[in-house]
């Protein structure tokens, strides 16, 4: 459970870039409705986006990535990879 608020904005243009709208919500999970602005330079912009990113660990040097529902690894090394075969198989069958 990540221990943020999430956000509930679904029309939200940078939701899928977003960790508070894309994290994996646990059952007592806390919500807000945050809302973009447009700044002075006319860029969308969110006091309370966190961009969503892949979770690197050290794995004893050798460097793992992990899936962000399962916390499973999905590869040693490096990768842009977000969730793992199986969790990302089931998560296309849910929506």
């Amino acid at each position: 459970m990540p221990d943020i608020s999430m956000c509930a904005n679904s029309l939200c243009p940078m939701n899928q870039q977003c960790y508070r709208f894309k994290a994996e919500p646990g059952y007592y999970q806390s919500y807000a409705d945050f809302k973009p602005f447009v700044n002075e330079n006319e860029d969308m912009e969110c006091n309370y986006f966190i961009e969503f990113q892949p979770i690197h660990k050290f794995n004893n040097g050798k460097g793992a990535t992990l899936c962000h529902k399962c916390r499973t690894i999905i590869t040693e090394g490096f990768t842009k990879k977000y969730y793992c075969d199986e969790c990302k198989t089931n998560k296309t069958l849910n929506e």
